[in-house]
């Protein structure tokens, strides 16, 4: 008689339980997304937050996974989950593993209208083989909602080799950044949350964007309470003092190999020609680096052209690296189809 699979562990709070699960993880050395940390979910109270803690053979915890649970407006009383940047460095049995731990659960849960996995892979060949393992525990491929293809670098070189890889242009703002009247500084008071809203608004009418909503007091109190996790930086005048001294900021997240650049804006200033976003990523990559990633996603790239309205910062951004790769695909699971397809056709008729 063979032995049953060692079975997934839920967590349905950001508890004692949790902090303690991931500090043992991160102990045995496992590298844990950003979502996956209790400080995260204590941070975004306008959802639930599970944790997904899956075994190894030996039923030891290996990895963990950080859910995002919202409730349905269209079903009352369902759930939509998402379980965020899914990635096992170090663990590569860990796809097949969540990928039937998070099948289970969907099931499990009548409440579960519909489960989506973001798939995290470097490489066609990586997310093919990831697909491939959620497609036989009954997962479908879904359109994705983040980026499907990015820039990487390759924190793993000193410094100035970093620097060095960069084109001719970002390396010789970050010299030049160091002669304007700006300073990088960490974002810690909520005051700074309108003058933020107003930098994403104006970048993204010169990009033709959309602003995405975001807690910005809740993530300055995270970058507060969790430097280890998230950083906030704003690139400010040092010859003003109100407001307006802030003329650009980013945010980035740590996921234990790696960092990732989550959003920035800035406001064109005419006696300053550099770009200002340039001294706010190098400054996210040495941050990374010092806390032992080894590679840097610079958060998505479009396909370019005259009719992308994101070529420019995506041109910006291959001034920074040129290693472009695929690295994110989702895929679905609706453990009730009638259920589920009566949820969409109600969200359409609302749109409508």
């Amino acid at each position: 008689m063979s032995r049953a699979a060692p079975a997934a562990r839920l967590i349905r709070q950001p508890d004692a339980e949790w902090v303690a699960v991931v500090r043992e993880l991160r102990e045995r050395g496992a590298q844990l997304h950003a979502q996956a940390s209790a400080s995260w979910a204590q941070s975004e109270p306008s959802a639930e937050h599970w944790l997904l803690v899956l075994p190894g053979a030996d039923g030891e915890p290996r990895a963990a996974l950080g859910l995002r649970v919202d409730a349905s407006r269209a079903l009352p009383g369902h759930w939509l989950v998402r379980a965020q940047r899914v990635a096992f460095p170090g663990f590569p049995e860990g796809m097949a593993i969540a990928a039937t731990a998070l099948a289970d659960l969907a099931r499990s849960h009548w409440r579960i209208l519909r489960l989506t996995t973001e798939l995290t892979a470097l490489g066609p060949e990586a997310l093919e083989a990831a697909g491939a393992a959620f497609r036989a525990a009954g997962f479908a491929r879904a359109p994705i909602r983040s980026w499907a293809r990015t820039l990487t670098i390759d924190l793993t070189p000193e410094e100035p080799a970093i620097i060095a890889a960069f084109s001719q242009q970002p390396r010789r703002d970050i010299r030049a950044i160091e002669k304007l009247p700006v300073v990088v500084r960490e974002i810690t008071e909520s005051r700074w949350v309108p003058r933020m809203k107003a930098l994403l608004y104006a970048t993204y009418e010169r990009t033709g964007g959309q602003v995405q909503p975001g807690d910005w007091p809740a993530r300055i109190s995270l970058a507060a309470m969790d430097p280890a996790l998230t950083r906030l930086i704003g690139l400010f005048r040092t010859d003003r003092t109100d407001d307006a001294s802030l003329v650009a900021f980013t945010w980035g997240l740590f996921h234990g190999d790696h960092a990732t650049y989550e959003i920035g804006a800035s406001e064109r200033q005419d006696d300053i020609k550099v770009p200002l976003l340039t001294p706010l990523l190098w400054d996210l990559m040495r941050w990374a680096r010092r806390r032992g990633a080894s590679w840097f996603d610079l958060g998505g790239v479009s396909a370019g052209g005259s009719d992308d309205p994101l070529s420019g910062i995506t041109e910006f951004k291959r001034r920074l690296s040129k290693h472009e790769i695929d690295i994110g695909a989702d895929w679905i699971i609706e453990p009730h189809p009638v259920r589920a397809t009566l949820a969409r056709s109600i969200s359409r008729l609302a749109g409508r």
